[in-house]
């Protein structure tokens, strides 16, 4: 006589097995991963064709604001279908970070010890690329320091968001009067009237690298070149472009799949050759990049908030 036991493990298994296959039939049917960015567009998906070629994972991009994500994955929780976040500033990525929607992403012994550098110490979002705050002029006649900035006029086409991260290593280098005092000299001599590079050919740009790559008005305006400041003495500042996984993301596995891929020095350089940033791994021969970690500045971006908030109200 058959034990009951053995009919109920037999029963389990079977249970067990047709669950696994649903499962993996479900996974192999939906392989797709949603991407939230606020600075790609649906059609921008054919950035990411040799990752889903070689993974046979399709990729859909949905164009958001920072703010729209956060009212996203709050109110629709489990149900937002989201996955993959990519903000183009860290000061998005830190908003997202303080509202709890990114979850951590563990990689045991998977990285080197250059992409950990630009991990964040909660392991909820990764650098692939970064994006410099550079000087472009007309002429020979180049800004070489950010210390330049508070001795004569210059175009500046920041937003608000990067001005922040701009601003920010002058809270840590210095004190919170000299910091002041340092951003209020270089707002003094902050223009954003762009018609004024018709009539002073001499006067230079504070932009991003990706905005020099992509923007036609430097090839309208014949600027001669670029100038990485600070990279002969303590490094250029810069800003960061991230990955990060929403919380309640049903697809982790790919989706941490998807940030490990990008990661890779040649799959690395290729994405952000794309984007018009530069990569983790080889850089140009004239860029130095800032020594302090980017995740050592963000408790910087609020005070620096107050400073510029306080300033642009006494214009």
């Amino acid at each position: 006589m058959i034990h009951w036991r053995f009919l109920l493990f037999i029963c389990l298994s079977v249970l067990q097995l047709n669950s696994c296959s649903i499962e993996e039939a479900r996974n192999q049917k939906n392989r797709k991963l949603v991407v939230l960015s606020d600075y790609l567009e649906p059609q921008d998906s054919i950035i990411f064709k040799s990752f889903k070629r070689q993974q046979d994972i399709d990729i859909e991009i949905i164009h958001l604001s920072t703010d729209k994500m956060i009212g996203l994955t709050r109110n629709k929780k489990y149900t937002a279908d989201a996955d993959i976040i990519m903000v183009k500033s860290m000061y998005d990525v830190h908003r997202l970070s303080q509202q709890s929607i990114l979850q951590q992403i563990v990689f045991k012994n998977e990285l080197s010890d250059k992409q950990r550098k630009y991990v964040s110490t909660k392991y909820n979002y990764f650098g692939f690329g970064i994006d410099p705050f550079v000087n472009v002029h007309q002429t020979s006649k180049r800004t070489s320091m950010n210390s330049d900035l508070v001795n004569k006029d210059f175009i500046n086409l920041l937003d608000d968001k990067q001005r922040t991260v701009f601003f920010s290593p002058i809270l840590k280098k210095m004190s919170r009067v000299k910091s002041k005092q340092w951003i209020k000299r270089v707002i003094n001599h902050s223009i954003n009237d762009l018609s004024i590079l018709d009539s002073n050919k001499q006067i230079s740009v504070l932009t991003t690298y990706s905005d020099y790559k992509q923007n036609n008005l430097y090839r309208k305006k014949a600027f001669s070149g670029l100038t990485f400041p600070n990279s002969t003495k303590n490094g250029t500042f810069y800003n960061l472009r991230t990955f990060a996984i929403v919380e309640q993301t049903e697809n982790y596995s790919m989706a941490k799949l998807f940030i490990k891929f990008y990661l890779q020095t040649k799959q690395n350089q290729e994405l952000t050759k794309q984007l018009s940033v530069l990569p983790l791994q080889k850089k140009t021969n004239s860029f130095l990049e800032y020594s302090v970690r980017q995740d050592e500045l963000i408790q910087f971006f609020t005070l620096t908030n107050r400073i510029l908030n306080i300033l642009n109200n006494d214009k």
